[in-house]
């Protein structure tokens, strides 16, 4: 539990892009669903994962450029919370 009592929640980079990529994905939905009730935590390195994913998937046709900056945009949006402690 955090200091304010709410579960703290550990997001992957993975499910972040199937969120922003609106992937039809049971499991990232059922954690989506859970961090709203949680604090969202992510490592250091997940912003530059997810941005990576994003601008992959514009490469590979799946977004277009409109896409990929809303997407972008959407990552600050998403509530997840930075922590670079190294117990993530």
């Amino acid at each position: 539990m955090t200091s304010v009592g709410a579960p703290a929640l550990v997001i992957d980079a993975s499910v972040a892009l199937s969120w922003l990529l609106e992937e039809d994905d049971d499991f990232a939905l059922r954690v989506l669903d859970a961090a709203g009730r949680s604090l969202a935590l992510a490592p250091t390195l997940w912003m530059f994962e997810v941005r990576n994913g994003i601008l992959i998937a514009r490469r590979r046709g799946r977004i277009d450029e409109v896409g990929l900056r809303r997407r972008v945009v959407d990552v600050d949006r998403l509530g997840v919370t930075i922590d670079d402690g190294a117990d993530l």
